[in-house]
């Protein structure tokens, strides 16, 4: 369990911290995704170390569930999102300022 948690201090610490120091970094759509999966891989492993260790015991175990139960969440999480994304806009239309905003550089 301590190198997956060595290995969960920096994908949720150091590499995003590290990455993110510089102004230029933070300004480059690939470089914020790349970040942002890290993170969420991060946060996988976490909330992975925060339930595991009591359940399994002594030694990780990585299988079908943990990657069906992953895969079923993700798909979940996508479900509802469709859904709300279906009732509203994405755009306020009503905004007064969304011709500004849309030439935002």
């Amino acid at each position: 369990w301590f190198a997956l948690f060595i290995i969960n201090i920096f994908l949720n610490w150091v590499i995003p911290f590290l990455v993110l120091l510089r102004r230029d970094t933070k300004r480059q759509r690939q470089t914020m995704a790349l970040v942002a999966a890290v993170v969420l891989l991060g946060r996988w492993l976490d909330v992975y170390l925060m339930v595991f260790p009591g359940v399994v015991g002594e030694a990780p175990t990585f299988g079908l569930w943990e990657i069906g139960l992953t895969l079923g969440g993700i798909g979940s999480f996508g479900l509802v999102l469709a859904a709300v994304l279906k009732g509203a806009p994405a755009v306020p239309m009503a905004d007064p300022e969304l011709v500004e905003s849309l030439e935002y550089h």
